[in-house]
């Protein structure tokens, strides 16, 4: 813990985030968390050579932040509209990095900083999610399961927070094993595949969906070259069946989470598992989202 402008700041975390994305997201977290229903929320960053940062916190405002999120979530319609806005201001990012990307002018660069700094409290918001709830949860199921193991209700902690959405990462597989299996069904390999119109307008599609997952705030993006060596490797399995396997699997476990839910029949233990549910996506999804935004904006905060 260290003291800062006469308050008392705790290490939050340490990892690769560029000097413009600490910038946005203090902006982010002290001014526009309103959108999202929350108190603003107090960081400072320290950032080594431009892109190694420490993020410090103030516990009180922390905690503070905490209770204004049990608010948010205090019902499954705020939890739908916390979604919502996250989809909405994701949207209006995306849009604004690919504007950037094809026409890097001024005007197009402060709509991409205003998008950023709009999104920026997602950043914390579903990690405070995912830690908050999932303390709440755990509570919750030891006083209903108290004769359960820990392992028995961790794996029940796991069954009821499955999310109904796909991640982007196995979205990405998904669009993969598509266009394999597209490749097996004509019985030839990938080094074929733009000799086929429908087929290479697939794998352009795929590519420019998926190709900045890797980025987070400043690492590289998949080339074109890796992303047809994951198709190659991928083909090393029956796609059409690999594809059917993670769909049925997919809508196995939200059938599973939704009759657990209904058993258990407890109000409180639902809540927490739709806040975790809906928050467990959405880390996810922002993350896609920032990658993309980070690889738009990679450099133009020095050119303008």
């Amino acid at each position: 813990m260290i003291k800062f402008q006469g308050k008392k700041w705790e290490l939050g975390v340490t990892r690769n985030m560029s000097l413009f994305h600490g910038s946005m997201d203090i902006l982010g977290q002290a001014i526009e968390m309103r959108r999202f229903g929350t108190t603003g929320k107090d960081c400072f960053y320290l950032v080594r050579n431009g892109n190694m940062a420490s993020v410090f916190f103030n516990p009180e405002n922390v905690r503070a932040y905490h209770r204004s999120l049990e608010k948010v979530c205090a019902n499954r319609k705020k939890i739908i509209q916390l979604e919502y806005k996250y989809f909405q201001f994701a949207q209006a990012l995306l849009r604004a990095a690919a504007s950037l990307e094809k026409t890097a002018s001024h005007g197009n660069y402060k709509k991409f900083r205003q998008a950023y700094v709009n999104l920026a409290p997602s950043l914390y918001l579903t990690t405070a999610l995912g830690r908050y709830y999932q303390n709440l949860l755990q509570q919750r199921l030891t006083k209903i399961f108290s004769d359960y193991s820990s392992t028995e209700r961790e794996k029940l902690s796991n069954t009821i927070t499955y999310s109904g959405h796909l991640t982007p990462l196995t979205q990405s597989q998904l669009s993969l094993l598509t266009i394999g299996a597209a490749l097996q069904k004509k019985k030839v390999g990938v080094d074929k595949l733009k000799r086929f119109f429908a087929l290479t307008a697939l794998w352009r599609r795929h590519y420019s969906r998926y190709h900045f997952i890797p980025v987070n705030f400043n690492e590289d993006p998949w080339t074109e070259k890796e992303m047809l060596s994951q198709l190659r490797n991928i083909m090393k399995k029956d796609c059409a069946k690999e594809k059917k396997v993670i769909n049925k699997i997919h809508r196995y476990n939200i059938s599973q989470a939704k009759k657990t839910l209904l058993r258990i029949n407890d109000y409180r233990l639902n809540l927490y598992a739709n806040a975790l549910q809906t928050g467990g996506y959405l880390n996810e999804y922002r993350k896609y989202v920032f990658c993309r935004a980070s690889l738009a904006g990679g450099g133009h905060d020095a050119q303008f």
